[in-house]
C-alpha cells in the first residue's frame, strides 16, 4: 500500500481486504489513495482456505464497482508496485497480466502435486498438456490484473473450478491450498495463452528478491 502511495499523479488506488484489524488502525491509515474492506468469513465455504476464499471476495468486490476501469489483485506482504501498471494494460488492451516463476515450470514435478490437490478432469488435463503449453514457466498470482471487464471474464470459470465439489482435496480430511493449480488451469485450459502477458516489464524475477524499477512490480 506504501509503494501505491508514492505513485505520482495519485490516480492508482490500494484496497485491502482484511477479517480483523482494528477499527482504530484502518480508521487511522484510510487515506485518499487506501481504503479497507472487512470481509466476513463466516459464510466461507468449510472446504477452502483463505488463499482460495480470496478469489470469491475479491471478483465479488470488483463486480461492485463499475467505475473501475483497471483492476490489479496481489499479495499485500510481497508485492511492490514501483510504476502504475495501468499504463502497461493501456497498451495491451483485451490481455490479462499475470506473474510467473522463470525458476518453476509449468510440467515440474510441484506442480504435479499442485494438480493433484484437484485430481479429476483437472489432473487429466494436466498429465495429457504438461510438456507442450505455450509458456514453460509456472504462473503466479500473487499477481493478477487487467482492464475491469477482462478480469471479470475469468470469474466465473476460476469460481466454477474452485467451488467444484469433485475436488480431490476437498474428500481429505485435511484441508491445504490449490489456488495455484487452478488458476494455472483456467488461465490455460480456458482461455487462449496468447491472451496473457506475464514476466519482464510487468514484473521482477519471482524469488529473486531483485531491488529493480525497470518493473511495474516487484515480486518477492
Amino acid at each position: 500500500s506504501e509503494s501505491i502511495a508514492s505513485l505520482p499523479g495519485g490516480r492508482a488506488k490500494a484496497v485491502i481486504l482484511h477479517n480483523k484489524l482494528p477499527e482504530n488502525l484502518t480508521g487511522a491509515l484510510s487515506a485518499p489513495t487506501l481504503s479497507f474492506v472487512k470481509v466476513d468469513l463466516s459464510d466461507m465455504d468449510k472446504h477452502l482456505t483463505v488463499v482460495e476464499w480470496r478469489w470469491i471476495v475479491m471478483f465479488d468486490l470488483v463486480r461492485k464497482h463499475p467505475e473501475w476501469d483497471t483492476v490489479f489483485m496481489g499479495d499485500s506482504s510481497d508485492v511492490v508496485v514501483h510504476h502504475n501498471p495501468c499504463a502497461l494494460v493501456q497498451q495491451h488492451p483485451g490481455k490479462l497480466f499475470v506473474g510467473s516463476e522463470s525458476k518453476k515450470n509449468f510440467g515440474s514435478c510441484l506442480m504435479t502435486r499442485y494438480f493433484q490437490r484437484l485430481g479429476g478432469k483437472y489432473l487429466a488435463w494436466f498429465q495429457a498438456n504438461r510438456s507442450n503449453v505455450p509458456h514453460s514457466k509456472m504462473l503466479n498470482a500473487g499477481i493478477f490484473g487487467g482492464r475491469r471487464a477482462d478480469v471479470l471474464r475469468i470469474a466465473g470459470p476460476l469460481e466454477d473450478v474452485l467451488l467444484d465439489p469433485d475436488l480431490a482435496i476437498k474428500k481429505q480430511a485435511e484441508l491445504t491450498w490449490f489456488d495455484m493449480a487452478a488458476t494455472n488451469y483456467v488461465l490455460r485450459a480456458k482461455f487462449p495463452f496468447s491472451d496473457v502477458i506475464t514476466g519482464y516489464p510487468l514484473h521482477s524475477i519471482y524469488g529473486s528478491v531483485e531491488s529493480r524499477k525497470d518493473v511495474y512490480l516487484s515480486h518477492k
